[in-house]
């Protein structure tokens, strides 16, 4: 193994141990939930992306048309989606978050940074300094390779 690769398993190792603490931190607000797995995924989704048609919505879950209805379906049932008639093409249906969605998944989110508001506080102004740095360069390769996946799939 090439010492590239073992920087990169000592580095997963420890992003897993990260994430299993802050995971488990999280369990209890995840768990009481009332959306599938799926719905959930669409939600998120759809609050990132503002507003989408139910085709765009099932091509970024990777889900049928006719279950992304259902889960849109549910979703609007439970007030945290609205859908309409697509202003660009009537044929299309446009679903957006409701305030009710949009607070919910701020909720998620919010947890999420309170949870590693707590961790960052445990470090030393030298210690944040340097997780500042990585995480600037990890968003940076994130960036990087969310900008090839979208150019990719605008080509397809």
């Amino acid at each position: 193994m090439s010492d590239r690769e073992q920087l990169t398993e000592r580095v997963l190792e420890q992003h897993d141990r990260l994430f299993r603490c802050v995971l488990l931190r999280q369990t209890d607000d995840w768990l009481s939930v009332e959306f599938t797995m799926q719905q959930l995924k669409a939600l998120v989704l759809l609050d990132t992306m503002g507003s989408a048609t139910s085709g765009q919505l099932a091509r970024g879950l990777g889900v049928g048309l006719s279950t992304m209805t259902r889960i849109v379906d549910r979703l609007a049932e439970s007030g945290v989606l609205t859908r309409g008639e697509d202003p660009d093409d009537r044929r299309a249906t446009r679903v957006r978050t409701t305030l009710a969605g949009h607070d919910f998944v701020a909720r998620l989110r919010q947890l999420r940074h309170e949870h590693m508001a707590r961790l960052l506080e445990r470090l030393s102004e030298e210690q944040l300094e340097k997780a500042a740095e990585v995480s600037r360069f990890l968003a940076d390769a994130a960036e990087v390779i969310d900008a090839e996946d979208h150019g990719a799939a605008a080509l397809k």
